[in-house]
């Protein structure tokens, strides 16, 4: 038998949003195999970022300097609606996966001593 973690409780801490409650409920329906194969399937990995250096010879350096952590984090999330919004987007998220796995099966194919 393993030593069972209990996260400590945080009363102050917010509850999770309504999303997260939900994977949660339904992760406990699945067997150890599925969940594990639907936390890979919704793990994110960041497109883009911005920082404040973006930022320069669009806005001021006064401009710059008034904006806060929290106002940054909105025109990212901002940005990343607008982005994925656009159909260029989706049309780009697809060659770049394509791209990926071809160039992954070219390399397999190498690897196996096969000439092209």
């Amino acid at each position: 038998m393993g030593i069972e973690h209990r996260p400590e409780h945080h009363p102050q801490s917010e509850p999770p949003d309504e999303y997260q409650a939900s994977f949660a409920a339904a992760l406990n329906n699945l067997n150890e195999v599925e969940a594990i194969n639907t936390v890979n399937r919704y793990k994110s990995f960041t497109v883009a970022s911005i920082c404040r250096e973006d930022l320069r010879g669009i806005l001021t350096d006064e401009e710059i300097t008034r904006l806060c952590d929290g106002d940054m984090e909105n025109i990212s999330n901002r940005m990343s609606d607008a982005y994925r919004d656009s159909g260029g987007y989706w049309e780009s998220l697809e060659i770049m996966a394509r791209f990926v796995l071809d160039k992954e099966e070219l390399e397999d194919t190498t690897e196996e001593g096969h000439t092209l």
